[in-house]
C-alpha cells in the first residue's frame, strides 16, 4: 500500500487514532458499521478490544 496500514482486531487503517475511534464507534453501535441483527439466534455482538497504548 502507498501510506501507512495498521490492523487491530478486525479493523485496518492508516494510523492509531482512526481505529480508536472505530473500536468506539463498534462498541457503541454506530450505523456506520449497519444493522447487526442477531435476535433469535446464540450469537452475539463481541466487543472490540481497546487499542493497546504501545500501538505501532
Amino acid at each position: 500500500m502507498p501510506h501507512p496500514t495498521v490492523i487491530w482486531w478486525n479493523f485496518v487503517a492508516d494510523s492509531k487514532e482512526v481505529l480508536e475511534q472505530a473500536v468506539e464507534d463498534w462498541n457503541n453501535g454506530h450505523s456506520r458499521f449497519g444493522d447487526i441483527n442477531l435476535e433469535g439466534t446464540v450469537l452475539k455482538r463481541l466487543p472490540a478490544p481497546k487499542v493497546p497504548e504501545k500501538f505501532r
